[in-house]
């Protein structure tokens, strides 16, 4: 067990710092990531998810983001992670972001047992927020995400909605429904 952990020490340090075994990124062509969601509309007092996803990835192991949202109008609630590194069954670790008034830093998550990641599209995690007050348009911008292929090299990416969900928050909006997140 002190092994898994120390590997995936070792994987978060080295995406975290931003460098890998090779100098060049992995290569991988065509990939997205970012929110699923490029605007969406919500109640007052609603709580909500925004889902962090990839698209067209190849050999994904590793992911750690961080992102900004405006304190007048969302409160972050809950972090869960997504289905797509374990989707064919591999043990993963998931490290809740550090939440800072504005801001949700280094959320990161990692397979563990497993030598080779994972390909296509799937969600990373499901962040929750709590709609606070009305607003014509609120934004949560992907700061900064990082993809890791197995022998931790950066995945070359491109910002899926250019990184941004707004956010419309009204007192007479319907009810956002949305499927339940199993944690």
């Amino acid at each position: 067990m002190s092994k898994r952990i120390s590997l995936l020490i070792l994987t978060l340090l080295i995406a975290a710092a931003g460098i890998g075994l090779n100098a060049e990124g992995s290569g991988a062509t065509g990939t997205g990531a970012g929110f699923s969601e490029d605007k969406l509309t919500v109640q007052t007092g609603q709580t909500f998810y925004i889902t962090v996803a990839v698209n067209d990835v190849s050999d994904l192991y590793a992911c750690q983001c961080e992102l900004e949202y405006d304190t007048e109008y969302l409160e972050p609630v809950d972090a869960a992670e997504g289905a797509f590194l374990s989707s064919d069954g591999a043990d993963t670790y998931f490290a809740i972001p550090n939440i800072e008034p504005g801001e949700i830093q280094r959320g990161a998550l990692t397979r563990l047992s497993r030598d080779e990641g994972v390909d296509g599209s799937g969600s990373i995690v499901h962040l929750f927020f709590r709609a606070l007050q009305e607003t014509d348009r609120t934004t949560v911008r992907l700061k900064n995400i990082q993809l890791v292929d197995r022998n931790a090299r950066d995945i070359d990416k491109d910002y899926l909605n250019s990184g941004r969900c707004r956010i419309t928050i009204g007192d007479e909006a319907a009810m956002y429904i949305q499927p339940d997140i199993a944690f």
